[in-house]
């Protein structure tokens, strides 16, 4: 089994990003991916819907993929209670992704 750990899936108007889960599929199938390992554009807390899509593609493709909530600390209690949320809440949720670049204070 071949997993990708790191891909992303959302739809993130504010940067004009589109990218639903089905054209991360198509890729899979080319390269001979069995899994990915996704997680969204946008950080949690935060204005966007990066979670929510996370959570509807992995219910719509659970056998594909495997989710990780991205949640950015500056946010403190609150990032952690994102996260906490997320992985006690969806079965699906199982892991965390930080983005240093994005997160620097």
């Amino acid at each position: 089994m071949i997993i990708d750990a790191h891909t992303h899936a959302d739809e993130f108007d504010a940067w004009g990003w589109y990218d639903p889960p089905e054209k991360l599929l198509n890729l899979m199938i080319k390269a001979g991916i069995d899994r990915s390992v996704i997680t969204s554009y946008s950080d949690e807390p935060g204005p966007a819907n990066g979670l929510k899509n996370l959570e509807k593609y992995l219910k719509t493709y659970p056998d594909k993929l495997i989710g990780f909530v991205r949640v950015d600390p500056k946010y403190g209690d609150k990032a952690i209670d994102v996260f906490e949320h997320a992985v006690k809440n969806s079965k699906l949720i199982r892991g965390l992704k930080l983005h240093p670049i994005f997160q620097y204070s």
